[in-house]
């Protein structure tokens, strides 16, 4: 449960330098074809490891907005 908060927090921090609050809930909701399809919330329900390749890339797709 820690490392998925810490994950959250990192990938919100990341947004929050391009959206605004509401920007970023809905960021979570979208399918992302970089995830299959699937929407980073759908990811972070499952069961999941930071070392997981979906969770790598969702961090990734995030860090990218901070450049």
């Amino acid at each position: 449960m820690a490392l998925r908060a810490h994950l959250v927090a990192r990938i919100v921090g990341d947004l929050a330098g391009s959206y605004n609050e509401r920007g970023v809930r809905r960021w979570f909701e979208r399918p992302r074809t970089q995830l299959s399809g699937r929407a980073p919330e759908e990811i972070l329900r499952a069961r999941c490891a930071p070392e997981d390749k979906d969770v790598v890339t969702m961090g990734d797709l995030a860090a990218a907005l901070t450049i």
